[in-house]
């Protein structure tokens, strides 16, 4: 993607507010990306949606500034650590590393099934056809998507027909969560997503 660089001076954060900072915490069952331990809770905090990070520069809706933005936001993703350069796409991708290994999972089956899913995207895949790409078995191949979906890195969308029916066994679409996660993952997997699939991708996590 083309370095962007928005011309424009948030709002946020004011002085004692902190947000968009990236960390992973271990929980019992699975990590939260993003996640935030405080007063004893985990407080999830998740990337900025557009209409937020929109907010950070004005209060009113004008069209042709929010293209603009739209255009940092494709760039820096939800993710104010990293818009304010305290944060670089490799830092996540050590992470990642970190809680995988953590979780005695192997980075390099969660970097090859990532790869799977990008080099599909966006259409729609199973677990049968990562496994057969990746070279591992259906079942493992829907643990590490499982995984990532608890790292809050990627989103499954089952089938659903007409009249309101989930089909979970056919094939589902994986969206990456965040534009600034696209641009990880790509640098991790060695792959290209087209701009289309970020917008798709995007539309899809904001529904």
């Amino acid at each position: 993607m083309e370095s962007y660089k928005v011309p424009y001076r948030p709002r946020y954060p004011k002085e004692g507010y902190h947000i968009g900072s990236v960390s992973l915490t271990l929980g019992k069952h699975f990590e939260t990306f993003g996640g935030r331990r405080g007063y004893g809770k985990t407080i999830e905090v998740m990337p900025l949606s557009f209409r937020e990070y929109y907010s950070l520069f004005y209060r009113e809706f004008f069209p042709l500034k929010a293209k603009e933005i739209l255009k940092g936001y494709l760039e820096t993703g939800g993710y104010l650590a990293y818009f304010n350069s305290n944060l670089k796409a490799e830092d996540i991708i050590g992470f990642l590393k970190a809680d995988i290994r953590a979780l005695e999972r192997s980075t390099d089956i969660a970097k090859e099934v990532m790869g799977a899913i990008l080099d599909e995207a966006p259409s729609p895949i199973s677990f049968n056809s990562i496994a057969r790409e990746v070279g591992i078995s259906p079942r493992t191949a829907r643990e590490y998507v499982e995984l990532f979906e608890n790292l809050r890195v990627l989103k499954q969308v089952l089938y659903l027909v007409g009249d309101g029916k989930v089909y979970p066994r056919k094939e589902r679409k994986l969206i990456l969560r965040d534009s600034l996660l696209v641009k990880v993952m790509e640098l991790w997997t060695r792959r290209k997503v087209e701009r289309a699939v970020i917008y798709e991708w995007l539309v899809q996590e904001h529904l």
